[in-house]
């Protein structure tokens, strides 16, 4: 298994996980590829239908367009009253905290504004004005960071967003959902300490809260 994260067609190339092609590099130089080495290593080349592959590995049907196809298929862009904030719900909101990944799903709705070289990270004044967004409006009960992937930051960034949603009285576990592959794809490095230092979570749930947030 490489230990390094793949990141073109001649990385999954040499790794054997596919021929290359024009077509494959076409895909890519529009839809960012990463594969990680534990991804990697579940993928089994010698099968055309794994399931693993399908998911992350580019395929030239990418670029086959319909004319029904939308750019933006979810509608994310007319729900969205400030960057980086979409509020398609009346109780609840998409912080999207960065719109880079540790891999890229080949089916992600939001391909075209995710990947390198398409946003990076929010800034820190498009986060202030998300968050006051937020803030002026106590009928949002639930905040879902995405991205991008959410834990794909420092864990400093997620609990900034968190820990500046003041003035609600609702327990803070409801406004804690993250959008994340982390978890089952950067197994080695996402740990359980970083899991509380991005959640800020302490050590003894909230008043509110039964069971302990994390």
């Amino acid at each position: 298994m490489t230990g390094k994260t793949l990141l073109s067609i001649d990385d999954l190339a040499r790794a054997g996980l596919l021929a290359p092609s024009d077509a494959l590099r076409a895909v890519a130089a529009r839809y960012s590829v990463a594969v990680t080495p534990q991804i990697a290593a579940l993928i089994d080349p010698a099968d055309p239908d794994d399931p693993i592959a399908r998911q992350f590995l580019p395929d030239a049907r990418e670029l086959v367009e319909s004319p029904a196809e939308l750019a933006d298929p979810i509608g994310d862009d007319a729900h969205s009253p400030v960057p980086g904030l979409v509020h398609r719900y009346p109780d609840r909101v998409l912080l999207k905290l960065l719109s880079v990944c540790p891999v890229y799903c080949r089916f992600c709705f939001r391909r075209e504004t995710v990947g390198q070289g398409k946003g990076g990270v929010l800034p820190d004044d498009a986060l202030d004005a998300a968050l006051k967004y937020i803030a002026a409006r106590p009928e949002i009960f639930e905040v879902i960071l995405t991205g991008g992937d959410p834990l794909a930051v420092s864990p400093r960034r997620p609990r900034r967003g968190l820990s500046r949603q003041s003035g609600w009285r609702r327990c803070e576990r409801a406004a804690r959902r993250f959008m994340s592959r982390c978890t089952s794809i950067t197994r080695a490095s996402f740990t359980r300490a970083r899991a509380r230092r991005s959640l800020g979570c302490a050590r003894r749930a909230p008043r509110c809260c039964r069971k302990p947030c994390c």
